[in-house]
């Protein structure tokens, strides 16, 4: 993240990352009780944009269905030193009310699951592991809720 623009490549990878993870796609994508049972989806670049956005999307309350992750980044700041530049990767996790329950689980919850396990601790952006810093609940409107989870990666200035 020497340069800003280096922050495309940095959500790039991440996307990839994300549509990598059948489970985490799946979560996503079929709203039944069981969607990790449900087939493996074949072409996991259609969820882009469609179910995960790496931009700032709130969901209309006029949709009946429907799970969604946005990426985004913030808080990008120099470290104390003033060597390294830190920013924060944030992944909102939103589904709607009438699909949080699964058998065997919370979906936003299963979600998060998903995505700690692809970063949390993990060498994927900059030059040196993403560090889990919070999750914290959001309610975006009558029909849908979820999950703020932030991320910290460190480069240099």
């Amino acid at each position: 993240m020497a340069k800003f623009q280096e922050l495309n490549e940095y959500i790039n990878t991440i996307l990839i990352q994300l549509i990598g993870s059948q489970n985490l796609c799946k979560l996503l994508y079929y709203p039944s009780l069981t969607p990790l049972s449900q087939p493996t989806l074949t072409d996991t670049t259609d969820l882009l944009f469609n179910q995960i956005y790496p931009l700032p999307k709130i969901p209309s309350t006029a949709l009946t269905t429907g799970n969604f992750l946005t990426l985004i980044t913030d808080n990008a700041e120099l470290s104390s030193n003033k060597g390294f530049k830190t920013i924060d990767i944030i992944f909102n996790i939103i589904c709607h009310i009438d699909e949080w329950r699964l058998n065997g689980g919370i979906r936003p919850l299963l979600i998060a699951n998903e995505i700690d396990k692809l970063f949390n601790n993990q060498r994927i952006v900059g030059i040196g592991r993403m560090d889990f810093e919070r999750m914290t609940f959001v309610y975006y409107n009558e029909k849908f809720s979820g999950y703020k989870i932030i991320y910290t990666a460190t480069d240099f200035n």
